[in-house]
């Protein structure tokens, strides 16, 4: 099976996401919700007029990529790009190579160091839940209150590396605070400190990225990488500039 982890698939995704949740079976997708006999001349109006097909599919293959996104799908990413009302729900997938989120994919698929750490298919799955908790995200709780979530899987499912790849997409998007709260046992808590540092500074990019812990002293906190210390009032909140990469 070809690889379709590429950002060229992403607006193909997409459309596929976007036909299930217009009411379009698998089967409708597979021939391109079009009238009998008449599938290849839009599968070409997609790819030529539309720019959604990628140039490198023919229609030969359009099945074999419907079954690919078939095999991975789940309830959550049925409602792929789907906004809940909030102010930022329709947030596209950041596809801009200087992205913090193209950059940890890249880490993730071994197109950074030649060392692959996820396969596409699990890479795909990872874009399409971090896409859809970004945008049920509220930038001003004050008057609704907090909103929560619950991710659940087991050892080695993949939850810290969706917990990187939405911080990878919050950060595109301007949000300069995350705050992870990883258990009261203090081994596992610095692996997973760790692993963010890690996979974030390999990834590279426009972000530069300070991983802050907790220490002896409440009145602080420390650049693990540096040794600087932070208080509360050196931690200011970036003003929303869409499309504007800043420091994390």
């Amino acid at each position: 099976m070809s690889n379709y982890a590429g950002n060229e698939y992403t607006e193909c995704k997409k459309w596929i996401s976007e036909q299930l949740n217009d009411g379009y079976t698998w089967e409708d997708v597979r021939c391109l919700c079009a009238a009998s006999g008449k599938e290849e001349e839009e599968f070409i109006r997609l790819r030529e007029d539309e720019l959604i097909i990628p140039d490198n599919m023919d229609f030969d293959e359009w099945c074999d990529f419907v079954d690919y996104v078939k095999s991975g799908y789940s309830r959550i990413t049925e409602m792929y790009g789907l906004s809940d009302g909030s102010e930022n729900g329709n947030l596209p997938v950041p596809i801009e190579t200087f992205s913090p989120w193209i950059k940890y994919k890249n880490y993730l698929l071994g197109r950074t160091d030649g060392k692959v750490k996820i396969d596409d298919h699990s890479v795909t799955q990872i874009e399409n839940n971090c896409h859809w908790i970004l945008n049920h995200l509220s930038r001003d709780t004050r008057a609704t209150g907090p909103r929560k979530g619950l991710v659940m899987g087991s050892v080695q499912s993949g939850k810290t590396a969706n917990m990187i790849g939405l911080t990878t997409m919050t950060a595109y998007y301007d949000w300069n605070f995350v705050i992870i709260l990883s258990g009261t046992i203090d081994n596992l808590r610095k692996q997973t400190r760790d692993r963010f540092l890690n996979d974030l500074s390999s990834s590279g990019g426009m972000i530069a990225w300070h991983v802050l812990d907790k220490t002896g002293n409440t009145t602080y906190m420390m650049d693990i990488q540096t040794g600087e210390r932070y208080i509360t009032d050196d931690l200011k909140l970036n003003r929303y500039q869409e499309g504007k990469s800043s420091n994390s």
